[in-house]
């Protein structure tokens, strides 16, 4: 099983917040969003997650990490991946604020 974080485009290049999602994929290839309103969406795979994500234009947020490199500029640390020991708590951490 592997977890990637992505990040709302829109609403950090309009508001200066970094909203996240949670893509899991599990061993066999089937795969879930959980959003920061606490849906959770079942995908048959991993490239359907993808889809549904950059429809909804999230992206990897190692991209935004890239673009702050290219750019020269420090990343801010609230920009991190969260960390909780169930979903209750890590959806509290899934919207970070900036400035």
């Amino acid at each position: 099983m592997k977890t990637e974080w992505w990040y709302e485009s829109s609403l950090y290049d309009i508001n200066g917040m970094v909203v996240l999602a949670r893509l899991t994929v599990r061993d066999d290839d089937t795969a879930e969003i959980l959003t920061d309103g606490g849906e959770q969406y079942e995908f048959a795979s991993q490239d359907q997650a993808e889809i549904w994500l950059t429809d909804e234009e999230y992206y990897t947020l190692d991209m935004l990490y890239e673009t702050f490199a290219e750019q020269g500029t420090p990343i801010d640390p609230r920009i991190k991946p969260p960390c909780a020991s169930c979903d209750g708590d890590l959806l509290k951490q899934m919207v970070i604020k900036l400035g």
